[in-house]
């Protein structure tokens, strides 16, 4: 039998990630090639088939969304076939075209300026407003865009200028925005414009109207008028000092009438004032004679100057114009000094058409005042120098001590110093007691100012050579002599001063060091002292040292019988030891002790039991020198044997004849050693 076995593809294909929404910054031209390699990737999806391969279908879109400006949504639907039709589930995702660019400032708001014209040129700023201060802008992708302003800081100057800092703001379909900012000014520099000029004024001086007159011309700006473009307005005028006339008793002034506006900007308008005078002036109180001393309170030529300003403390009356006072004062003369003296002066009243009157008056200054010290004479202290400071006397009395004096009605001149007191010091020093004055040129004589020149000695003296350092042979007393020899001649040291003599040398011990036995080293400070009491020191060792080593004397072998005790000869031995073989010693610094090297090791094996050794001696004192001797120790056998018993008397036997030898019989002998 056959059998048909058939595989069928029923199931569809899975979509295994859904397709994934895109967002992209509008373009302006629909992101096309954006949206064509979106769709391309399917979205980013992807499918699989376990049975064959997947076919993806075109993309079909649901659904588009407009939003602001040119963005959208673009809704898609995507699936995918195999390869036997069978269709997967359908994945829907959008790709979005957004707009979060900010529309471009082509062109920058511009500053503007605008010459004030009294409304506050409302205007031209809103024109200026209007134009979005010149500003222009665009966007790729939302349009219309919309503009605004605001103002963000505003300042006043000048009457009705000012400036006004404004902010505009562009702002797509989509709410992007961009600012640019500018600044709208109101200046003034136009100057205000006079529309009637100031006219020229001549009066007649009788003593009664001419001021009233002349205050009215003036007040009323010589009748000139003026308008500004901007506000308000003010008026000045230059008006001084009338100057005489061409013709007898005449004078006149010119002013210039100035308008100024609140910027600082101005007109002018000019007159003349001409004034008709021919009236003398008239004292009414006669100058007064001067006469002034010349003291630290006043000052002469100030009071001077106060005297002639006062027109020497006289009064003159004019009954058409202001008076001006003039002198003829050039100096005084006849004086004792500089600032002394008299004048005759010549004051003279002047009105302001050259009409004047004179008057006589003399100004004196006397001098009565002696000088003033005005800071006294100092006290001067030298260093001695043993020479008598000569130079540096000199030169202080040539400053005078260094005071200083002062006149106020001329020069001063130091009288020479005198010397009224000499005090002697120790050594070289001395004090000089000085007075000292000052005359001025009309001969008084300040007070005097008394002040020392000092020498004195501070100084040291100076040591060459120094001390030195000893160093001596312990002689076992010690040394008395030698130090005090060291000490008298205080270590060989030296020393001289400039100034104060005789030298006078001690001495301290300042640190003494034991060492061995009688040695040490004591330190000692030779202090050299002027006859001012001042020192140096210096100081040096005195050192006594033990580099001899002790004297051995005497002392010898030993050689003794050896005693067969088992004891050796040990109290032989140690008795010789002990006592250093007989030798004795002595050291001149201190004491010392014996030592030896006797070593069981060192004994030298002779016959049976005979033996000897050599020992080295030595004696060292305390500062460690030694001296040593060697001596030999021995033990042995000296004593012949002895016999016991005692042999027969010699026996003589005769031989027979035909023997070779004849005996003889006794007993052997006995004999011991010892």
């Amino acid at each position: 039998r056959q059998a048909t076995v058939t595989v069928v593809d029923s199931t569809p294909p899975e979509i295994t990630s859904p397709a994934i929404d895109e967002t992209v910054e509008c373009d302006g031209s629909g992101n096309t090639t954006q949206l064509t390699a979106w769709l391309n990737n399917f979205g980013g999806a992807t499918s699989e088939d376990v049975c064959g391969m997947i076919i993806w279908n075109t993309p079909v879109l649901m659904n588009t969304i407009e939003g602001c400006g040119n963005t959208v949504e673009y809704v898609y639907m995507l699936n995918a076939n195999d390869e036997c039709g069978n269709t997967s589930s359908n994945t829907i995702a959008s790709f979005y075209i957004i707009d979060t660019t900010s529309p471009t400032i082509d062109v920058e708001a511009i500053d503007a300026s605008f010459n004030c014209n009294g409304s506050g040129n409302a205007t031209d700023l809103q024109t200026w407003l209007d134009n979005n201060g010149g500003a222009s802008a665009s966007d790729i992708c939302s349009t219309p865009l919309t503009w605004s302003y605001d103002l963000i800081q505003e300042s006043d100057l000048c009457d009705l200028t000012g400036a006004g800092t404004y902010r505009f703001t562009v702002v797509d379909d989509c709410g992007n925005s961009s600012i640019t900012e500018a600044t709208f000014t109101i200046t003034d520099t136009e100057n205000p414009t006079i529309t009637n000029p100031a006219s020229d004024l001549t009066v007649v001086c009788d003593g009664n109207n001419i001021v009233d007159e002349l205050l009215n011309w003036l007040n009323s700006n010589g009748g000139a008028t003026a308008t500004d473009n901007c506000n308000e307005i003010s008026w000045s005028n230059n008006y001084g000092q009338i100057l005489p006339g061409s013709c007898n008793g005449t004078g006149s002034i010119e002013v210039t009438f100035t308008v100024t506006d609140q910027c600082g900007n101005a007109s002018s308008s000019t007159a003349t004032l001409f004034i008709i005078d021919n009236n003398d002036p008239v004292w009414t109180i006669d100058p007064i004679d001067l006469t002034l001393e010349c003291t630290a309170d006043t000052d002469p030529l100030n009071a001077i100057q106060a005297w002639l300003d006062a027109a020497g403390n006289g009064d003159a009356f004019d009954s058409c114009s202001v008076l001006v006072y003039s002198n003829d004062f050039t100096t005084l003369s006849g004086g004792c000094g500089g600032t002394t003296g008299s004048a005759l002066v010549l004051l003279t009243a002047t009105d302001a058409c050259g009409n004047f009157t004179t008057k006589t008056a003399t100004v004196t200054i006397v001098d009565n005042f002696a000088p003033e010290v005005t800071s006294p004479a100092l006290s001067e202290t030298v260093e001695c120098d043993g020479a008598g400071n000569t130079t540096e006397l000199n030169t202080w009395l040539g400053i005078n001590g260094g005071a200083t004096a002062e006149d106020y009605c001329g020069d001063v001149t130091w009288n020479t110093p005198v010397l009224i007191e000499t005090i002697q010091g120790c050594g070289g020093t001395v004090e000089y007691v000085y007075s000292f004055s000052a005359d001025d040129e009309c001969g008084n004589t300040s007070a005097n100012t008394i002040a020392s020149f000092i020498t004195i000695d501070t100084t040291s003296p100076v040591i060459n050579p120094d001390a030195i350092n000893v160093v001596v042979e312990c002689d076992g007393s010690g040394n008395d002599v030698a130090l005090q020899a060291y000490l008298d001649n205080v270590a060989d040291a030296g020393a001289t001063d400039v100034c104060s003599e005789p030298l006078t040398w001690e001495w301290d011990l300042v640190k003494d060091e034991d060492n061995c036995s009688s040695t040490g080293t004591q330190t000692y400070r030779f202090t050299v002292v002027d006859a001012c009491g001042n020192s140096s020191i210096s100081e040096g060792t005195f050192t006594i040292e033990d580099t001899t080593p002790p004297t051995i004397v005497g002392g010898a072998d030993y050689s003794g019988e050896c005693d067969q005790s088992n004891a050796n000869n040990d109290d032989e031995l140690l008795s010789w030891l002990n006592n250093n073989a007989g030798a004795t010693a002595s050291d001149i610094c201190g004491n010392f002790v014996w030592s030896n090297d006797y070593h069981i090791d060192n004994w030298v094996d002779g016959c049976n039991d005979s033996r000897s050794i050599n020992v080295t001696f030595t004696t060292t004192d305390e500062c460690g020198n030694t001296s040593n001797v060697t001596f030999n120790f021995s033990t042995g056998d000296n004593t012949a044997p002895m016999f016991i018993n005692c042999p027969r008397p010699p026996v003589v036997v005769d031989a027979p004849e035909g023997w070779c030898s004849a005996f003889v019989n006794f007993s052997l002998p006995l004999a011991q050693d010892n």
